[in-house]
C-alpha cells in the first residue's frame, strides 16, 4: 500500500510540474509607516514549470492590457473608438518580478521610464513544525529575515511549487501566506487555476531599459531629488506610465504645483517593501 501512495505522490508531482498555473494573491499593506491605514491590491503569479519561468506582476496591468487589446480590435473593426484612460484600473503598488533561464529580474518604473535589472534575491528559511489549514490547503510554518524585516510564511506541499508572491520563494511548496512581524505587508493566496495563456509581461515593461541595479538606484535618487525634470522638458506622464509631449510646455506655476504634489505623494508613501 505504501508503494501505491508513493507512486501516486510522484504521479501528482509530475502532473503539476507539467502544467501552467496562475495564482492570484491579495496584498494588504500600509503605505505610510506612521499610519495604521492599510491598502489592498492584487497580483498574479504565473507558473511555467516546463519553461522554468515565473512571472509576478500587479493584476491591474493584465486587466489594462486586456481592455486596451479589446478596444484596439474594436477600433479596427469600427474605424475608431473613444478611450477613457482615467477609467482603467491602476496599480496601487506596481511590483513586477520575473524568473527566467535561471536568472531573476526586477522591473521598476520611474516617471514613465521602465527599468529591468538583475535581482538575485535569496532568503534563508527556518522551517518549523507548526502547521495549520488555510482554506483547503494543509500548511506548514516557516520564518526568515529579509529586506530588513522578519517574515512568517505558511506554505503547502499540496502544491509542489517552490514559489510564492514577489521575491518570496525557496520553500518545498507554494507559499499560501507571508507577512512581516509588524503586519505592514501581508500576501495571501486567493485562488490558483490552470493557465493556458502564453508567458505574459505587462506592456508597460516591454521596452524596459536594461541596466544594472546601481544605475536604477541612481535614476531613482535623481528623481527623488528633482521629480520635475520631464515636466520642464514639456513631457507629461499619466498614472499608467504613458508619456505625452505637450506643445509649448508647461507654465512655471503648473510645474511647481505638480512637483509639490509628487513630493507630498512620496512623503506619504514612505513604507516601501524594498
Amino acid at each position: 500500500m505504501k508503494k501505491i501512495y508513493v507512486l501516486l505522490f510522484i504521479s501528482m508531482s509530475f502532473v503539476l510540474s507539467a502544467q501552467n498555473y496562475r495564482a492570484i494573491y491579495e496584498l494588504k499593506f500600509k503605505p505610510n509607516k506612521d499610519k495604521d491605514s492599510a491598502v489592498t491590491d492584487y497580483y498574479a503569479l504565473d507558473l511555467f514549470p516546463k519553461l522554468e519561468k515565473t512571472s509576478f506582476y500587479n493584476h491591474s496591468y493584465y486587466k489594462n492590457d486586456s481592455i486596451m487589446n479589446a478596444l484596439s480590435e474594436k477600433s479596427e473593426r469600427e474605424g475608431g473608438v473613444n478611450i477613457d484612460l482615467s477609467s482603467l484600473p491602476k496599480a496601487k503598488y506596481p511590483l513586477v518580478y520575473i524568473k527566467e533561464n535561471g536568472k531573476k529580474y526586477s522591473f521598476k518604473t520611474i516617471d514613465g521610464d521602465s527599468y529591468k535589472f538583475s535581482d538575485e534575491s535569496k532568503m534563508t528559511w527556518k522551517i518549523l513544525k507548526e502547521s495549520k489549514k488555510i482554506k483547503n490547503w494543509n500548511c506548514q510554518k516557516a520564518e526568515t529575515e529579509y529586506l530588513g524585516r522578519k517574515w512568517t510564511a505558511w506554505f503547502t506541499t499540496d502544491l509542489l511549487f517552490p514559489e510564492g508572491p514577489y521575491k518570496f520563494s525557496g520553500l518545498p511548496g507554494l507559499i499560501i501566506e507571508v507577512s512581516d512581524e509588524k503586519n505592514d505587508f501581508r500576501f495571501a493566496l486567493e485562488a490558483i487555476y490552470k493557465n493556458a495563456e502564453k508567458v505574459y509581461l505587462p506592456s508597460a515593461y516591454e521596452k524596459s531599459i536594461v541596466v544594472d541595479k546601481s544605475k536604477y538606484e541612481k535614476a531613482l535618487s535623481n528623481y527623488i531629488k528633482d521629480p520635475g525634470v520631464k515636466l520642464r522638458q514639456g513631457t507629461m506622464v499619466d498614472e499608467s506610465g504613458n508619456q505625452f509631449q505637450i506643445a509649448g510646455g508647461f507654465s512655471k506655476d503648473f510645474i511647481d504645483q505638480a512637483v509639490a504634489e509628487r513630493r507630498k505623494k512620496m512623503k506619504e508613501f514612505n513604507n516601501l517593501l524594498d
